[in-house]
């Protein structure tokens, strides 16, 4: 996950909606980042610019402040639920 993140930022680019049902388990036991249906251009946000679920959001993506730190925030806090919680889908 931190390579798909790394990668998107390198692009200028900002998943915004990083929690575990985004986070696909392959059959290879390798991991793949997906939904990318909110993500952004940097070079063109806004203030204004949507995010996926709250639940998993960084404080300062709802500050409008560094999505970069706010993608690496919400696979943290995905991270840290799925490994408390045995229904997950990882």
């Amino acid at each position: 996950m931190l390579q798909a993140l790394s990668h998107l930022s390198s692009l200028n680019y900002a998943h915004l909606d990083v929690k575990p049902a985004n986070i696909l388990r392959c059959e290879n036991g390798t991991y793949k980042l997906a939904d990318f249906s909110v993500a952004v251009n940097l070079h063109m946000i806004k203030e204004s610019a949507e995010f996926g679920d709250g639940r998993f959001a960084a404080p300062e993506l709802l500050n409008n402040q560094d999505p970069f730190n706010a993608d690496i925030f919400s696979l943290g806090i995905s991270l840290s639920q799925v490994s408390v919680n045995a229904d997950s889908p990882l």
